[in-house]
């Protein structure tokens, strides 16, 4: 996700609309359980403020509060060697009773990306999704069906949004070329050990609804669980902007997963392929695409405990393997997914992470390598360097 516009300092401000839960891939994320983790490294506590309001129901609010601090080495030009920034300040507000139900997140975040220059909470929003990035209707059809409208997550990849969402503080390299936050319809089901979802949005942010998103997930026993999903253009796009990049959102990807989970032990080995078709009337001049590989997986001091949630006192160690590749005509110069035509590049991101009830920390340091980059597209304010290092400790409280 590229960020090219400046604007001046926005202080926070929450605002609240009407939205639900909502899937992502292998865990099926519900915050309206509170207590029950987004990735199983962090939680929220049991803490949250509930409000009653008679026929109006029963709304939940949770909130999250983190700041980051860093180094990298090799910047790109716009970026200093430190990192220091409130990385959330948000207020999840939700309704999970009636024929109405809502979910939405209000407030200011940053997402640090691996390979990516780091974009200030007081600019991302402005640049992307506003400060209420998520949020939508629910409305159950009986017990098994139900329909979401607004701001979703999209379908497809493994990891989340913002970082209290993810095992890592940063997103991967294979994230980048996902969808994140989407407008649209999406329709659910579920039963005991399948979820299914299809969805009509607007791709990447785009405000054209010309995506089409499907995805299912099966639940093999307790332990195991594979989810596959595909997410597509199916026109041309021209739009290009923070949020909606032009290859990306122009784009088909497809995602295989598969998940094992222990008491100590979560692994997610996946595989994504994308996939941008030549369209010379937007300036895509000629076909490219990715092919990632990927392995997240968390080792845990304390188990889980038969609900799958975590002890009080939380102490885990993820970590995340990359490799991703691209291929395209080397003719087009300025349709790439990388680091030029024809590149690669491998990740790996260690997490250390502790948690005791609403206060966490966590370190991370991450190592990416660019392979047969373009002179200028990699690292370094000359963008000649092949690699980049980052250190970085995000801490806060999730209640």
């Amino acid at each position: 996700m590229a960020h090219k516009h400046s604007y001046p300092l926005l202080w926070l401000y929450v605002a609240i609309t009407l939205f639900s839960t909502h899937s992502k891939a292998v865990e099926i994320v519900t915050y309206g359980e509170t207590n029950t983790p987004m990735s199983e490294t962090l939680a929220f506590s049991k803490d949250s403020v509930g409000i009653d309001l008679n026929e109006l129901g029963f709304y939940k609010f949770s909130v999250a509060a983190t700041g980051l601090v860093g180094h990298q080495t090799n910047p790109t030009p716009g970026n200093n060697q430190t990192i220091s920034d409130l990385s959330n300040a948000q207020v999840l507000i939700e309704k999970l009773e009636g024929p109405i139900q809502l979910f939405a997140i209000a407030g200011s975040y940053s997402i640090a990306e691996l390979s990516a220059p780091y974009v200030r909470s007081s600019k991302l929003p402005n640049d992307t999704w506003g400060y209420l990035p998520a949020g939508w209707l629910k409305i159950p059809g009986g017990e098994n069906f139900s329909v979401l409208a607004g701001k979703l997550f999209a379908i497809g990849g493994l990891e989340g949004t913002f970082s209290y969402e993810n095992t890592n503080i940063q997103r991967g390299l294979i994230w980048k070329q996902t969808s994140s936050v989407t407008r649209g319809v999406q329709f659910d089901y579920h039963d005991d050990n399948i979820y299914a979802g299809i969805a009509i949005t607007d791709g990447s942010y785009s405000n054209k609804y010309n995506w089409l998103g499907a995805q299912i997930n099966y639940e093999i026993d307790k332990t195991n669980a594979v989810t596959v999903s595909w997410n597509g253009s199916l026109s041309a796009n021209a739009l290009q902007t923070d949020s909606t990049p032009l290859l990306q959102n122009n784009s088909q990807i497809s995602t295989l997963i598969y998940s094992y989970k222990s008491p100590y032990l979560t692994l997610s080995p996946y595989v994504q392929y994308s996939y941008v078709p030549e369209r010379p009337s937007i300036g895509i001049l000629g076909s490219a695409s990715t092919q990632g590989i990927a392995l997240l997986a968390t080792y845990r001091l304390f188990p889980l405990d038969e609900n799958g949630n975590p002890p009080h006192v939380n102490v885990s160690i993820p970590f995340r393997y990359e490799f991703i590749r691209s291929h395209g005509n080397t003719y087009t110069s300025d349709n790439d997914l990388l680091f030029g035509p024809n590149s690669s590049a491998w990740s790996a991101t260690l997490t250390p992470t502790y948690q005791v009830g609403m206060y966490f920390a966590r370190l991370e340091a991450s190592y990416v390598r660019a392979i047969n980059a373009t002179p200028g597209a990699a690292y370094g304010y000359s963008g000649t360097a092949n690699n980049q290092a980052r250190f970085l400790l995000e801490a806060g409280i999730l209640f």
